[in-house]
């Protein structure tokens, strides 16, 4: 795996779980609108596509949003938040 290289200013967190759910149902939890809301932030907008965005939202003032840099359906997502 590559990744574009990052200056001094950027961080990055990577994540990988194991859940014992299928391939499908997680797909569809992390990168459908509804199914987001079901389990995780209250608010929650998926454009599914490379280009696209995720944005979530707990509380007013507590939300981010992110570029979708890599869409694999049903095997991997990866999107990009700016802050600041």
């Amino acid at each position: 795996m590559s990744y574009p290289k990052q200056d001094e200013n950027t961080r990055s967190i990577e994540l990988e779980y194991k859940v014992e759910a299928p391939p499908e149902a997680v797909w569809k939890a992390i990168s459908e609108d509804e199914e987001a809301r079901r389990w995780f932030p209250p608010e929650a907008r998926v454009t599914p596509e490379v280009g696209g965005s995720i944005w979530l939202s707990w509380v007013e003032g507590v939300a981010g949003e992110g570029a979708i840099d890599i869409w694999e359906p049903g095997r991997r997502i990866r999107w990009v938040e700016s802050w600041g």
